[in-house]
This record gives C-alpha cells, sequence and structure tokens, in this order.
C-alpha cells in the first residue's frame, strides 16, 4: 500500500508526543500544520506509555491529556484526541505509530489522518515499530530543528517524508521540565502553568 496522497482526502494532523509538559514549541509546530492547505484540523495526541521511554512520563497520563487542552483551547481547529487512550477510540488502546496511524484511517474516513513530528525525530525513525510500513501506509511531515542536519536521515525515510516551513524551535519538555524545577519562568501557556503549579507536577526531587 503506498503512502497517501493530496488527492485522497482533507487531512486531519496528528501531533503525536508525550507532552510532558505541553509547551509553545508544541503548539508552534501545530500552528505549522495549519498552514498547509490540505489539513483541515491537528489533534494532539498524548502517548499514555511511551514505548521509547522506558521509565514512562514524568506527569500522569490524565494530567498531561488536561494540560494539552488547556494549551489548546485558544486555538482554532486544534484539539486533543485521545485515540491512544482508549476513551475517544471504542476501547482500542493502540501503543505504536502505526497502529495509531491505522487505527486514525479507519475512524477519520473519508479524511485522511497524516502525522507531523520534528525533523530530528526522523533520526530514530529506522528504530521505531514497524517503520518500513508506517512511511508506505500513512503520510508524515515534518518540521525543522535547529541545527538538525538533513544528510542524518536514511534516504529512503527521506524519499516519504514532506518538510514543512515554519521558524525552528529551540523548545524542548525536558528543558521545561528543568526550568520549572527550578522555579524558573518557561514558555508555557498561562493556564498550562498554572495547572502544574496547582497540581504540584515536576517539581524538585518529584
Amino acid at each position: 500500500m503506498s503512502a497517501v496522497g493530496a488527492a485522497d482526502g482533507r487531512w486531519v494532523a496528528l501531533l503525536g508526543g508525550t507532552f510532558d509538559p505541553p509547551h509553545t514549541g508544541h503548539l508552534q509546530v501545530a500552528r505549522a500544520g495549519l498552514q498547509d492547505p490540505r489539513v483541515d484540523e491537528v489533534r494532539l495526541v498524548p502517548s499514555p506509555s511511551p514505548p521509547h521511554k522506558p521509565r514512562g512520563a514524568r506527569a500522569p497520563f490524565a494530567d498531561r491529556v488536561a494540560m494539552c487542552r488547556l494549551a489548546c483551547a485558544e486555538l482554532e481547529r486544534v484539539s486533543v484526541w485521545e485515540i491512544e487512550g482508549g476513551t475517544e477510540a471504542g476501547g482500542a488502546t493502540p501503543r505504536y505509530t502505526l497502529e495509531t496511524m491505522d487505527l486514525a484511517t479507519r475512524l477519520l474516513a473519508p479524511r485522511v489522518p497524516v502525522f507531523l513530528l520534528g525533523a530530528d525525530g526522523l533520526i530514530d525513525l529506522p528504530g521505531w515499530y514497524r517503520p518500513h510500513e508506517l512511511v508506505e501506509r500513512h503520510k508524515l511531515l515534518a518540521v525543522p530543528r535547529p541545527g538538525f542536519d538533513l544528510d542524518r536521515v536514511e534516504a529512503w525515510i527521506l524519499e516519504r517524508v514532506e518538510l514543512l516551513k515554519m521558524a525552528e524551535t529551540e523548545v524542548s519538555s525536558t528543558a521545561v521540565r528543568k526550568v520549572l524545577a527550578a522555579g524558573g519562568n518557561v514558555p508555557l501557556v498561562a493556564s498550562v502553568e498554572e495547572y502544574i503549579r496547582s497540581r504540584r507536577l515536576y517539581r524538585a526531587g518529584a
């Protein structure tokens, strides 16, 4: 099965991730997706238990979903989809990106899901679950990352991935957590920052 094309239907861009916590960099990627005329909407897809993070997320899944909803509350055509949590997908609980995209294809038809990710994530894609099937079945849209050289990405991936145009961002959830633990100011939506403080998330030593 070949990757989807623009003629196959309007696109729903799925921005997957741990969102631990969601920050302005994530929203920048979502906005970049919406600039593509083929994209109807962007959905944030938080992962309950990221397979690439054996220690799991710092914040519980319910809190990360709540923060994602707060983060995108003021953005048009951006929402949260708990397709990997089982609450909005008829009890299905996909764990890997390929499984999520296959399920989303069935649930969204005739619209077509496309997967959003940072260009630096492409270098790790060969280690994902059944990566060749992922890029053959589904469209991947990548956003630029500061200082990342696309020559590091394997050719068979670059042939299948489309690069979006957007300003590069250096914001990462890891950096945000470090600043939060130190009590500093972070690039978060105000409602998300208030939620973190009220729930006492990401505190030093926690």
